[in-house]
């Protein structure tokens, strides 16, 4: 989902509540046609709903594979995952190359580079793509990326694309 509409007309705001950072004072959220309420951005995400702000939410001193996994990182397998919390460094790398691949970003030759040598659209790939790893429906706040398909300037307007 895109949403566009002009400043200050509450976008951030509908975002906001719709993943759990925020409760609705006067409001019904339907999830596939059941009534939901969020009361965490964690709950939310157990429902597949992640969210891509306009600042995108990257630590630049991490790597692109780092901040793909921040806070979900996978673990190895067998003893030293479990016990220890020991990193499978691979199928990470492995997944968060997929992942770009799968939006298109194939400019990107060391997928352990630096988030802050990244350009802004592949810094923004990043950040859709980590979403789009985690969740199956994706909130998305960034006007620019949206901003040839409004239709009534200075009418808020929802977008949904697959």
């Amino acid at each position: 989902i895109s949403e566009t509409g002009d400043h200050f007309a509450g976008k951030s705001t509908l975002i906001t509540v719709l993943w759990g950072a925020v409760k609705p004072v006067h409001a019904v959220i339907l999830l596939d046609g059941k009534n939901v309420s969020f009361p965490s951005p964690i709950v939310a995400r157990t429902l597949g709903i992640e969210t891509v702000y306009q600042h995108l939410a990257l630590s630049p001193a991490l790597s692109i594979t780092d901040n793909m996994f921040l806070g979900r990182e996978i673990r190895q397998k067998g003893f030293l995952g479990k016990f220890f919390r020991f990193l499978d460094s691979k199928a990470m790398a492995d997944e968060a190359r997929k992942r770009l691949s799968d939006l298109g970003l194939l400019t990107i030759q060391n997928i352990n580079q630096l988030v802050e040598t990244l350009s802004g659209g592949q810094r923004q790939c990043v950040a859709v793509a980590r979403a789009t790893s985690f969740g199956t429906c994706l909130l998305y706040t960034d006007d620019a990326a949206v901003d040839s398909h409004r239709l009534q300037p200075g009418a808020p307007q929802i977008i949904v694309r697959r």
